[in-house]
């Protein structure tokens, strides 16, 4: 009976740490002032991929966060919502919200060292001012889609060519 007892709670804890260690995998530098701080990815072996999300038009002060999965028990989509969160936070205690500018991210394989990490730059703007920045940016796209589609009637590209380049557009 003790040996039963036994093995039942050395099974719960061994599940239980198992549990806790893969829930507390990530990792986070403090959000710093792009300006006054460096990239999460220099001298990184896997430099990742930089993208520009959008412009900094206003001049607003940016900032830089660096979120990473420490063990590689996190995808990429958890790393990327934990970050995005983060900046909405740190916005949202100065009644703004965030507006990403640059993102650099790890690319697949999450191998040998080369775990889920995400680097945001981001400014903290008038809630306002970022819901009019995403419906600008959303109008822009309607109205490439509808350029593409008026290029493809009159038969300047090709069906692929303009399946190739709405894919690219819808992915913005």
């Amino acid at each position: 009976m003790i040996a039963l007892v036994t093995k039942f709670f050395t099974t719960n804890a061994l599940i239980i740490s198992g549990i806790l260690l893969m829930t507390s995998c990530g990792g986070a530098t403090p959000i710093q002032k792009a300006s006054d701080s460096n990239s999460g990815f220099d001298g990184a072996f896997y430099d990742g991929e930089s993208v520009e999300v959008s412009e900094n038009s206003s001049g607003a002060e940016e900032y830089r966060l660096f979120h990473h999965d420490d063990v590689g028990f996190q995808n990429m989509v958890a790393v990327r919502q934990q970050a995005e969160n983060r900046a909405n936070q740190f916005c949202g205690q100065r009644n703004l919200a965030s507006r990403t500018i640059r993102e650099q991210a790890s690319t697949p394989p999450f191998i040998l060292g080369n775990f889920a990490r995400i680097e945001i730059i981001f400014v903290c703007e008038e809630p306002e001012l970022v819901r009019l920045s995403v419906e600008q940016h959303e109008s822009d796209k309607w109205e490439t889609l509808e350029t593409l589609a008026n290029l493809r009637d009159r038969g300047v590209i090709t069906e692929e060519e303009f399946e190739v380049e709405k894919a690219k557009i819808l992915s913005q």
